[in-house]
Parts: C-alpha cells; structure tokens; sequence
C-alpha cells in the first residue's frame, strides 16, 4: 500500500466510518483523487508531531565526544512537553541508526510535523552531509560514505512520506573525528542541503566553526550553548518557528563572543508555512498568526548577506547605497565610517603623480562589478532561489563572486 492510500487509516483523517467505507469502495483514479484532497485537507491543527532524537558520544574509532547524549535527552523531553511523541536513541551503531530512520520514516504519514534532531560527529564528502554511528571506523573516504548515514537520505524520507513540515536540526562536530587517530580524511564543513519544500536545516555552527560544549570550566550548565538556547525559545509559548530561530541565532553569538569565540549557526529553510512548538493562546492567536503566515526569509538576513558583500569594499558609494537601504541597520554608523575613509583624499602622496598611482590602484584593486544589464534576465521564481542560494552560501563563509554581490545588492532586496 502506498503512502498516499495508507494515509486513509489515519483516524485523523477518518472521522466517520461510513467515509472511510465508501472511499473503500472507489476504485483507480477516483480512488486517488479522493485520497489527495483529502490529505490537502489536513489542518495544522490535525497533524500528528512526531520527533526521532539521536545522541552519539562514545565513538569506537574517533574522538569521543562529551555532551551530545546530554543534549539529545534534553531536547527531548522539550518536544515530549510540546506534544511531540518522541523516539530516542543514544550511542547508535551503524545498523541500529539505519533501523531507527526506517522505523521512523514507516511513522510518518502525509500531513504530519517532523523533527529531527541529531548530536554527535557529522563531515562533508563530496558535497553530500554525513552523521557518524558510533562504531564508524572511518579509514578512508569511501568507506565512511558506505558507513554513515546521509541528512539528505533523512530529508527525502520525510519528503517520500508527505510530512507537511520537517526540520532537520543537526548538532554536529564540523572538523574531522578521526584526527586524533592519524586519518587524515579530506573532510569539510557541513554543506548546504538540498531541502524541498516545506523542510528546513539548523546546523549548531557555521562551515568552519566549533559548536561549544559550555563557557567555561565553571559554567553548571550540563548542555551544549546552541542546545540550551535552543530549549529555552522552544518552550516559549506562542513564538512563531521563524522567531524561535532568529532568538536562537542571536543569542548564540551573543553567548559565544562573550567568551572570545565565533559561532553563529547555520539555517536553511524551504518553509513558508505556519508553526509553533507551543501555539499562541486565544488572545496571542490573531496577532501572531498574521506574522506567521507572511514569513519567508528573515529580510535581516538579507542585510547581513548585502553587508558581507561589501565590507571590504574600497568604493565609498557601496557604503552609501547600504545605509540608503539600511539607514538603521546593524552596520549602520560602521558604514558611515568606512564611505567617510573612502571617500577622503590620499594626504599620504601629495605629489599629482603619487596621488594618480593611488587613485589606479585603489581602482585596480576594487573593480567594478558588472553592470546590473549585464546580469542574465530571470524571472522571479528563479530571482529569489537564487537569492537564497547565494544567502545560503554567505552564511556559510562561501567567498562570492562580483557577480553575485551584485546580485544580492540589485535583486534581493
């Protein structure tokens, strides 16, 4: 039986009997076009809240972790007190991970709102995202591939089953494990993920970055940073999904720099739906849902993008075109500085001659990006996949191209 005709079994879905025998009665395409409008029927208020949480610490081969079962038993019990029914798995072998995701993936039916949450160590290989089971040994690239198991296997499972919202969470160590035993696999951070719609990925830390275990040898905190932060918003009644990411990533960085160190975690979304951990009460509802529904992408993320594309620029107009769009932005009196130094004469070399060479290298070495007409006409489904792309690529330390800088600061606004 199929994922769409075994959604007809879901007493959700069903609510009288006599429907569910007539729809029995149908047979072909009768029978699968009442089978799909009823699962577009499905409320958000209906669907089912299923999480699968995994934790690895005690690696057979690579280094040993400390808090990652720590945080799996953590996060949890925060979706148990959400509604969530959760299954947890702690220091999972290759085979038993592989049996949980199946076991997992036959649960979840079309409709349904998804979590998965994963703690442990987790490497790029060619492009594609791999979570370590404990007893990987990891001796050489292949070998790890055929071992682990991928993110995107996870995210096309859930897609496979029709989930009507999927987050992917992954609290992973980004570096290679297997350094302290003498590998030296070619691994890199974890990388972008092909998401489809409706599914969105939180990494704990950005490509190239250390998720920290606490803040310091006498922080109390039994959580990883990213993990404590992460419960605390979850449990924040009637916070919309997107706000509970925003909050996470700000205090993140916020934690984090006050111990001298970078992290700001990774995020992906292809969701534009509602949902909440904890829904807003009566009162909070009208307001709150209003916000929900007209989310898409946090345009503050847009301005971090258009920032990173500019701040080592040496021309005083792309300053002034940020503070046009952003006259309040985070960067706000930092652009101000930096168009008034770019902008200011070169009182180093008074000579012509001298001031002439400055004036060639200073173009030389800040070159103008390619006119706006130059850039290829696109329409405006594919304007904003690209957008995202090259967003997604700059949060994760991607350098960008003349091109897509001027992409970011003509189309994605």
């Amino acid at each position: 039986m199929g994922p769409d005709l075994a959604a007809f079994q879901r007493p959700d879905i069903l609510a009288h009997v006599a429907i569910r025998d007539t729809i029995k009665a149908l047979t072909g395409s009768a029978y699968v076009a009442c089978a799909l409008a009823l699962l577009a029927g499905v409320s958000p208020a209906d669907a089912r809240r299923l999480a699968l949480v995994i934790g690895n610490d005690s690696y057979q081969h690579a280094d040993a972790l400390n808090s990652a079962r720590a945080d799996a038993r953590a996060v949890a019990d925060a979706l148990k007190a959400t509604g969530f029914k959760v299954t947890l798995r702690l220091d999972v072998t290759q085979q038993s991970m592989k049996e949980a995701i199946r076991s997992f993936k036959s649960e979840v039916t079309g409709g349904d709102e998804v979590i998965f949450y994963y703690a442990g160590h987790g490497v790029q290989l060619e492009g594609m995202n791999y979570m370590i089971p404990v007893d990987t040994a990891g001796e050489n690239p292949d070998q790890l591939k055929d071992d682990s198991v991928s993110l995107q296997r996870v995210l096309d499972d859930m897609q496979d089953q029709k989930a009507r919202f999927t987050l992917a969470i992954i609290d992973a160590c980004r570096d290679n494990p297997f350094k302290s035993n003498g590998r030296a696999l070619r691994t890199r951070g974890l990388a972008p993920v092909m998401a489809a719609d409706g599914q969105a990925v939180l990494y704990s830390a950005g490509a190239g970055q250390e998720a920290l275990d606490n803040l310091g040898p006498n922080d109390p905190d039994p959580n990883g940073v990213f993990t404590r932060v992460l419960i605390k918003e979850m449990r924040t009644p009637g916070q919309s999904f997107d706000q509970v990411i925003h909050d996470v990533r700000n205090q993140v960085v916020q934690l984090a720099s006050s111990v001298g160190h970078t992290q700001t975690p990774g995020y992906y979304s292809q969701f534009t739906g509602d949902f909440f951990f904890i829904p807003p009460s009566a009162n909070q509802s009208a307001g709150a849902t209003t916000v929900a529904a007209g989310a898409t992408t946090d345009p503050r993320q847009f301005e971090l993008a258009y920032w990173e594309s500019i701040k080592d620029s040496r021309d005083a107009a792309d300053f002034q075109g940020y503070l046009k769009k952003y006259p309040h932005g985070e960067f706000a009196d930092l652009a101000a500085n930096r168009a008034k130094q770019a902008a200011a004469p070169q009182h180093a070399a008074p000579k012509p001659a001298a001031t002439a060479t400055t004036a060639t290298t200073a173009s030389t070495a800040a070159p103008a990006s390619p006119a706006l007409s130059q850039l290829p006409a696109v329409t405006r489904k594919q304007r904003g996949e690209r957008c995202d792309a090259i967003l997604e690529n700059a949060q994760l330390g991607e350098s960008l191209s003349d091109e897509d800088r001027q992409y970011i600061r003509e189309r994605c606004q």
